[in-house]
């Protein structure tokens, strides 16, 4: 049987709780905001999450020729999943 590490579990645990807390969290957000505002603050929590993230443990620069992939990844991620006229 494989043991795993204590901070494995916590790291697991928090993820999903915070997962399973956003869909309740959602529909109380949509009572108090339209969907685009709340797409918007939720790109702005992630946003300050991973820019204070980078500042302890810089990232590595993604080599030139993945660029063109991220770049059509990231508009099909934001434009067209939360886009509901796109579907």
């Amino acid at each position: 049987m494989r043991h795993w590490d204590k901070r494995t579990l916590l790291a697991a645990a928090v993820t999903i709780v915070v997962w399973a807390s956003a869909f309740p969290a959602i529909r109380l957000a949509l009572g108090a905001y339209s969907p685009a505002h709340l797409a918007l603050l939720r790109f702005l929590v992630a946003s300050l999450a991973l820019g204070l993230y980078a500042a302890i443990a810089p990232p590595h620069p993604p080599a030139r020729r993945d660029i063109p992939l991220i770049a059509l990844l990231g508009f099909l991620g934001v434009a067209v999943y939360h886009c509901p006229e796109c579907r």
